[in-house]
């Protein structure tokens, strides 16, 4: 059985993702699309988001559990393909990926992308 901490963990994301969540697809190099939900944030002004990931208003982010998107974390941290993910109707190409102090949170930097 897991330890109450991480049955309240999920509990909460999967809440926050139904509240606050953006529907997201992200396209394989090979074609084939996932869909999940992630949290998407759109930074307005600068800040500090976390430890060497500095927001500005240029920069996009999103951020998922575990278990979801499965491989994506991987992919962009290999940055040996263009990783296309689209959030609310735009599409991006995710750049620098992170795990959270968790290990269960994963956390993208997205540069917009233009075909």
């Amino acid at each position: 059985m897991a330890p109450v901490f991480d049955a309240l963990q999920s509990s909460v994301f999967d809440t926050t993702l139904a509240i606050m969540g953006y529907e997201a697809t992200w396209t394989k190099p090979n074609g084939d699309i996932v869909t999940g939900m992630m949290h998407f944030k759109d930074a307005s002004q600068d800040q500090r988001v976390i430890r060497g990931l500095e927001m500005t208003k240029s920069a996009y982010t999103a951020e998922w559990k575990n278990g979801d998107f499965e491989g994506l974390f991987e992919a962009v941290q290999s940055n040996l393909t263009e990783e296309l993910i689209t959030i609310n109707g735009a599409t991006f190409l995710g750049r620098f990926a992170q795990s959270l102090f968790d290990g269960k949170t994963y956390i993208c930097r997205l540069v917009p992308y233009n075909e």
